[in-house]
């Protein structure tokens, strides 16, 4: 009994330290707020502004650089994560003429609203559909979203691909059957466990315990999807495992798709690669 005792507690301590090990990793490559804002925000002409739209009552934040009359670039993190993930994208400021680059925190995160985190793919992709309108100019949206952003995009793209001009999904995690059985994240929604964790680490718990789910019930509507595709995945991503790409190849048969995978790649290309993404970006708008 007391082996029993001793192996749960062990590996109960593992999770929760690899949980929260994940989020400081994410703090890790995130510059702080200070820095971004005084490499970004220095041109007049495009200035980095805080600004939000309200979805149901509920306030989703942002930032914003760059033309707001040419095309938005809308930019979803994963779980956990923030709007500062994007931060070298932000200050790629060869965009900022020809588009608005937009960096959301998601329900439940940082400067957005929500008592908790949102399982449900569907709600991310219809809070996200407030800022999809065309630009002053006409132009479509693009949404880029990074590994859980992956999954949120491509529902976007299914439900209002045609308001779109393409998504771009970065280390996106789509195949149910290749997600980790994270059991344990039940035990972290109740007290006393639920008060070892900041909102962001709760709100991660909250969508990451029936994400499997989520993507299963997305498997069936791939077929609805009606924009340009971009998929980017990492061969040594030890976090979305390499085969959602193959995933996403059988389910976008047919679509105009463009695929890049990165042998030597992790999981982090929006913070330590991200001349990939912007390529894509580029290439999508044109």
């Amino acid at each position: 009994m007391k082996a029993i005792k001793f192996f749960f507690y062990f590996f109960f301590s593992f999770f929760v330290l690899l949980f929260v090990a994940g989020y400081f990793l994410e703090l890790f490559f995130s510059p702080s707020e200070k820095k971004i804002f005084s490499s970004i925000g220095s041109d007049p002409a495009y200035p980095l502004q805080f600004d939000s739209v309200d979805w149901n009552g509920t306030s989703i934040g942002f930032v914003k650089v760059g033309n707001d009359t040419s095309q938005r670039v809308i930019m979803v993190h994963g779980s956990p994560g923030n709007w500062k993930n994007f931060y070298e994208a932000l200050k790629y400021a060869d965009f900022y003429k020809d588009h608005q680059l937009i960096a959301i925190d998601r329900w439940g995160y940082g400067i957005t609203g929500g008592a908790h985190g949102e399982p449900d793919l569907g709600i991310h992709a219809a809070y996200i559909h407030e800022l999809c309108k065309p630009s002053k100019g006409g132009r479509k949206p693009i949404l880029v979203g990074h590994s859980m952003g992956g999954p949120i995009v491509i529902k976007s793209a299914i439900d209002y691909g045609n308001e779109l001009a393409g998504v771009i999904s970065v280390a996106g995690s789509f195949d149910a059957s290749l997600e980790p059985n994270e059991w344990f994240r039940g035990l972290y929604r109740v007290f006393p466990l639920n008060l070892i964790f900041n909102r962001d680490l709760k709100a991660s718990n909250d969508e990451l315990f029936t994400h499997r789910l989520e993507l299963e019930k997305m498997s069936s509507e791939w077929q609805n999807v009606n924009c340009k595709v971009t998929i980017i995945q990492g061969g040594k991503d030890n976090l979305v495992a390499p085969g959602n790409l193959e995933y996403a190849k059988e389910k976008l048969k047919g679509k105009e798709v463009t695929y890049t995978f990165i042998p030597n790649e992790d999981h982090f290309i929006p913070f330590t690669n991200p001349e990939p993404m912007l390529k894509a970006i580029e290439d999508m708008g044109r």
